[in-house]
């Protein structure tokens, strides 16, 4: 399980006073989640949302030598939810 490391990175940007949020969402080998009757067992991965400079940016940090601006394929699922 990597969402430990991306709690980490969360608590760094915000820590450098950057505009961050966890965002949680389900990878594509858990299935897509329904908008109609969103579960929290299908919530399994987090993602760290950032608003720099007018930018948003959604980072993972789950990847070796992955580009920031980029997500992992098992990240594309469609939707996730921002906790604020």
């Amino acid at each position: 399980m990597h969402t430990p490391v991306n709690l980490i990175l969360y608590q760094l940007l915000k820590k450098l006073d950057f505009e961050a949020f966890p965002v949680v969402i389900s990878t594509r080998e858990n299935g897509m989640l329904s908008p109609v009757y969103p579960s929290l067992n299908k919530l399994n991965h987090v993602i760290v949302y950032v608003k720099n400079n007018g930018n948003d940016y959604l980072l993972d940090a789950t990847e070796d030598y992955m580009p920031y601006s980029l997500l992992p394929k098992k990240c594309l699922n469609w939707s996730g939810h921002i906790i604020s």
